[in-house]
């Protein structure tokens, strides 16, 4: 928020930069754009931190990014190992699974996952 300016500590950062918290885990900088034009995620061992680039059964939406940006920001995240665990900014997935079953009606993947969801 504008009013903790100067209280809250800054440090912009960049694809690849590496953070290290105080607990000794190491986190890298993802550029992920499409949400917003500079949009960032974090990796980490086995952890990804998305922000609003991907959610459970859906992704961002766009405020000044690039359809074609956020395609190839998900795409990429998609190549992570699949053991990785996510950590969206946002729980969207029954609102997303919702979505999901008004395209799809009769797709079961989508109802066993609503049904896990609840």
């Amino acid at each position: 928020p504008f009013d903790t300016l100067g209280r809250v500590p800054i440090q912009p950062v960049h694809e690849a930069d590496r953070i290290l918290l105080p607990s000794g885990a190491v986190f890298t900088v993802l550029a992920v754009p499409g949400h917003t034009a500079d949009h960032v995620a974090y990796q980490g061992e086995g952890l990804l931190f998305p922000g609003d680039t991907l959610f459970s059964a859906g992704c961002g939406r766009l405020f000044e990014g690039r359809m074609e940006d956020l395609f190839a920001s998900v795409q990429r995240l998609g190549r992570l190992d699949p053991s990785t665990r996510a950590y969206p900014a946002h729980e969207y997935t029954l609102a997303n699974l919702a979505f999901a079953a008004t395209l799809e009606p009769d797709n079961r993947l989508i109802a066993q996952y609503r049904g896990q969801a609840r």
